[in-house]
């Protein structure tokens, strides 16, 4: 399951047990490095459950949604860092919410400010270091873009 909180803050997603476990694992660590990282770009979880209701048990987690205020986003990408598979079928394409694929991205991401460039590349290096050594491998970088000139929402 996946619901949202009443303001769209917050995610409340079921895992699979092994996922959970991985989770329950590096909870710790996971901690240290947020704490120490506090621009990290990995999801913020705030809990993680196990629901027991007579012989079926059910893991969730409530943790930050990292897209908010989805209706100003005019493209979002689901980027890996591959090509195998890294397309999205034109039948899929709905909607400004699909997530496109690393091959979809018909354009360079440049971010203009040197530092804001270095800061930005030295913290995406630290949390991939980190995912890394708890070997953790099949993860991406969810971004949203918003076209200037266009605003959007409420």
């Amino acid at each position: 399951f996946f619901f949202l909180s009443a303001d769209g803050a917050l995610v409340i997603k079921s895992l699979p047990a092994t996922e959970a476990m991985v989770l329950k694992d590096m909870l710790p660590a996971y901690a240290e490095h947020v704490c120490s990282n506090v621009d990290t770009m990995l999801v913020l979880f705030y809990g993680l459950y196990q629901l027991q209701l007579e012989f079926e048990q059910t893991f969730f987690v409530v943790m930050t949604n990292v897209l908010p205020e989805a209706d100003s986003i005019d493209e979002l990408y689901d980027l890996k860092g591959s090509t195998a598979g890294r397309t999205t079928p034109l039948e899929q394409r709905t909607s400004p919410m699909t997530a496109l694929k690393d091959l979809d991205l018909d354009r360079s991401l440049v971010l203009q400010d040197n530092y804001l460039r270095h800061y930005f590349l030295e913290q995406l290096r630290a949390d991939t270091i980190f995912l890394r050594s708890h070997n953790l491998i099949d993860y991406s970088l969810l971004v949203g873009i918003q076209k200037l000139g266009t605003p959007k929402g409420p």
